[in-house]
């Protein structure tokens, strides 16, 4: 995009890069009026090309994974583990849950 486009991008709300900065270094305007990076310096806005809008990284999510002892009909027993929306889905005759932790994705 264009410097043009690029001023109008943020006059819009939306944060803005050169192509090649650093993933989290943008520009925008402040509440005051002002240019300024992500560091909350004043910035000194250059007729550049390849301008883009900075897309904001997604929010990693967190998933709860159980452990549990279960016993089958024929009175063998395994260990079932899965995510909580698994585990409430499941028809497994659940005995003891043995383990909770989470995991990022």
């Amino acid at each position: 995009m264009t410097t043009k486009e690029a001023i109008q991008a943020m006059l819009d709300g939306k944060k803005v890069r050169v192509c090649g900065w650093d993933t989290n270094f943008y520009v925008y305007i402040s509440s005051d009026g002002y240019i300024r990076d992500n560091l909350e310096h004043l910035y000194n806005f250059e007729n550049t090309l390849g301008w883009e809008i900075y897309e904001e990284p997604k929010p990693k999510e967190t998933v709860t994974i159980e452990k549990w002892l279960c016993c089958a009909k024929d009175d063998m027993y395994y260990v079932f583990e899965a995510s909580l929306s698994q585990i409430e889905y499941a028809s497994h005759n659940k005995i003891k849950l043995l383990d909770t932790y989470e995991i990022i994705l």
